[in-house]
């Protein structure tokens, strides 16, 4: 049996993926009974928003988005 030839999709070859940025704050586990999130960086705290704006997860990112800055 001969090789089949698929046609082409038009689009380029996918670039391999990036490597992990190491440096970046991303949720690891999330118990959102309690609320509590812990970071990949090792960093634990609540997910709650007791004033509605801002809680202690979006305050561990911004602060380390200050950190790299």
């Amino acid at each position: 049996m001969a090789d089949v030839k698929r046609p082409g999709t038009g689009l380029p070859p996918r670039r391999p993926a990036p490597p992990a940025d190491e440096r970046k704050h991303v949720i690891a586990e999330y118990r959102h009974r309690h609320q509590e999130v812990t970071c990949v960086c090792g960093w634990i705290g609540s997910s709650a928003m007791p004033d509605g704006r801002t809680s202690d997860w979006s305050r561990h990112v911004a602060a380390s988005r200050m950190d790299r800055g």
